[in-house]
């Protein structure tokens, strides 16, 4: 079962969002928050009236993807938070395509990070490229107990979808996949057949296996290989789903 811990949130970095701070620089910065440059003075009086000050970066998880940037798991007991203060200085925060905007009931607390001023277009030029969303979705399944799936649709081209993708879009993450011929979450899914696409879609399971047991988390690595596949490899990958026994979380 995966849990939906109170007060978690998870940003995602995708691996080309071109974001002007770089991925690595972000331990020093978390670390030290004061000298970081990114608290401006109506950031610190902020945090002084929260009585959040000197401000410290508390609970924060950063696990890095071999293809660049990774995902951000922070405990935010007060909002703003400074982790969220700093990183407001360079980011805009995303809504996962296929999600409701507004926090409720079953919706994970993920974010995508994009860099300011981009909304979600491809530039021009292929130096300029930035990371292509990918529609995900979170379902409960009950049955699965303590297995956790995801479900890829992706368009038909005669062939099976080349897991060494997969394998790369996840590297680097506390899980591993295995693909399921037996396809058990395939029964809570339907493909949704691409938008106004005519092509028919395939599904194809993977088991996930990590020690993690947050929906946060969990979700938050899936959004991260979305995007990275929908980045690599176009519009043949249509959507990933979550699939799982979650606690407290409407059917």
């Amino acid at each position: 079962m995966l849990l939906s811990p109170q007060a978690e949130s998870c940003y995602v970095w995708p691996f080309c969002a071109g974001i002007d701070v770089a991925w690595k620089a972000l331990p020093g910065i978390l670390a030290d928050p004061m000298h970081s440059g990114l608290l401006d003075p109506n950031d610190v009086q902020l945090l002084k009236e929260r009585g959040a000050f000197p401000p410290v970066v508390s609970e924060v998880t950063l696990w890095t993807a071999n293809r660049g940037g990774g995902v951000i798991r922070a405990v935010e007991v007060q909002h703003p938070s400074t982790l969220f203060l700093i990183l407001s200085r360079f980011v805009n925060y995303v809504t996962p395509l296929g999600m409701p905007r507004r926090p409720c009931r079953g919706r994970p607390r993920v974010s995508i990070l994009e860099a300011q001023g981009f909304r979600g277009f491809a530039p021009a030029t292929r130096q300029q490229a930035r990371v292509s969303y990918c529609p995900v979705r979170v379902r409960q399944l009950p049955e699965l107990d303590d297995r956790v799936c995801w479900v890829v649709e992706h368009r038909s081209r005669g062939d099976v979808l080349d897991t060494d993708a997969l394998v790369d879009a996840i590297s680097g993450f506390p899980l591993s996949l295995t693909v399921n011929a037996e396809s058990t979450a395939l029964s809570s899914e339907q493909p949704e057949g691409g938008g106004l696409s005519s092509s028919p879609s395939i599904l194809l399971q993977l088991d996930i296996e990590s020690s993690i047991r947050s929906v946060n988390v969990h979700f938050a690595m899936m959004v991260y290989a979305a995007c990275s596949l929908r980045t690599s490899l176009g519009p043949v990958i249509r959507s990933l789903t979550l699939v799982a026994n979650i606690a407290d979380m409407s059917t």
